[in-house]
């Protein structure tokens, strides 16, 4: 059993870079060149959709159980490479687990920690006429003194929680600008894709195109929040001074939550894209990615000698067959 879970594990890493590869040069391309014009929720639509259809491929392959058998170049001259594949399923596993820690142990904190937060008459109202509007639950509202930007959390019931060394720095110009993008998390449901993401993030932790294609997801994300405020009629100038004040309370860590602020690059993307809707924005490969990609390359030429290999014994046994 252990041996079938290591060699479907390598091999569905191995097809899995290859899946997503393609997925994001095909995706680089387009919306680099601009081939066509897509609004920024149909891209976040479709990002999802192939970050779901590489994980169903990268499952598909993990249960097959007609995968190629790396394993048996242990028995081979390549016993070297076969240790390397277990230390890359090693190391996958790992990084796996210390994400999953890492995730349940920030999602306690988030929802534990937490105080009650009562808005002024004026901005408890704009909540409520805008909730009914849109035809949406009002969510909580909530303070809390370990976080540094605002954020969106709750499957069933849904909240807004606010930096509490922050909260009243906040104009009521930029609380509405801040509550208009949180109600717009809500509206469109990115509460439950945010989730899928991080698991998708956790899946493929040593696929560096699937992570590319996740983090252009969730830039789409934000930038379709930044077009449904836009849409309210709210003012382009109050809402990029709204994020540059929040640029200022965050650290550098993006974490799990759906934030309204991200990275200062990405941040410095919505700011640019408020005055310039047009521009187009691309998740590009870095040099970081580089090990990753060797480790996909030592995935694929150990799957290939584990082919020859097997084709080799085939044809001695058939040989040995047609003697006796």
């Amino acid at each position: 059993m252990a041996q079938f879970l290591i060699n479907n594990l390598s091999w569905a890493l191995y097809q899995s870079l290859l899946f997503f590869a393609v997925a994001y040069l095909i995706w680089f391309f387009i919306i680099k060149i601009n081939l066509i014009t897509i609004s920024a929720a149909h891209q976040f639509r479709l990002l999802n959709i192939t970050i779901g259809l590489g994980t169903i491929h990268f499952l598909f392959h993990l249960i097959n159980t007609s995968a190629p058998n790396a394993v048996v170049l242990i028995k081979s001259n390549f016993i070297a490479n076969a240790y390397l594949q277990y230390f890359i399923i090693a190391t996958y596993f790992f990084i796996v687990v210390f994400k999953v820690v890492k995730l349940i142990i920030q999602s306690f904190f988030a929802n534990n920690q937490l105080t009650p937060f009562e808005l002024q008459a004026d901005l408890n109202n704009y909540l409520s006429v805008l909730c009914k509007h849109i035809g949406i639950k009002k969510p909580y509202i909530f303070t809390s003194n370990h976080i540094l930007i605002p954020y969106t959390k709750g499957v069933i019931k849904n909240a807004i929680v606010f930096p509490m060394a922050y909260v009243n720095q906040l104009t009521t110009a930029e609380f509405e600008a801040i509550l208009l993008h949180e109600i717009a998390h809500i509206k469109r449901y990115d509460i439950y894709w945010n989730w899928i993401l991080q698991i998708a993030k956790i899946v493929h932790s040593l696929n560096p195109f699937a992570q590319l294609l996740i983090k252009q997801s969730i830039l789409q994300r934000e930038f379709a929040c930044d077009d449904w405020v836009v849409q309210q009629s709210f003012s382009n100038k109050i809402y990029a001074q709204t994020l540059f004040k929040i640029a200022a309370w965050q650290n550098a860590e993006y974490n799990t939550k759906l934030q309204m602020a991200a990275p200062q690059h990405q941040l410095l993307y919505r700011i640019k894209r408020l005055f310039e809707p047009n521009t187009q924005f691309v998740t590009a490969l870095k040099w970081q990615w580089l090990p990753l990609l060797l480790v996909g390359l030592f995935i694929t030429k150990i799957h290939n000698e584990g082919k020859k290999l097997q084709v080799t014994n085939v044809m001695q046994l058939t040989n040995k067959n047609e003697i006796l």
